[in-house]
């Protein structure tokens, strides 16, 4: 694929492709502050388990998911929840400094049902 026309719209990133003798357009949305956003929340609510702070981000990842249904936003995404994991891996890390990985991950990411 070689991109032809690439511009930016309404912060959208419109590219239109050549693929196999068609044109393809692909709209991505531009770059936000989804992880800013997310970042703070976390860190106002420091001291709270990872499942309350992450039913206070619940809002506003629906209203993304909104936001961002026409665009592809995988990628947009894919970052959101790892830097989620990453901020509750770090928190049951620095809650329990001394206790193994497994013992960690089973405390806080175990969700088989028992």
């Amino acid at each position: 694929m070689h991109a032809s026309e690439k511009f930016r719209f309404l912060g959208c990133d419109i590219a239109i492709y050549s693929k196999h003798k068609k044109q393809v357009v692909l709209i991505k949305p531009g770059p936000t502050d989804e992880k800013q956003k997310v970042k703070e929340i976390w860190t106002k609510n420091r001291d709270n388990l990872p499942r309350v702070i992450i039913r206070l981000l619940n809002p506003l990842l629906r209203g993304l998911a909104v936001y961002y249904r026409p665009y592809t936003s995988y990628e947009i995404f894919r970052k959101l929840d790892n830097l989620i994991w990453t901020l509750s891996w770090r928190y049951a890390k620095r809650r329990h400094p001394s206790k193994g990985l497994q013992w960690t991950n089973t405390q806080y990411f175990d969700f088989s049902q028992k």
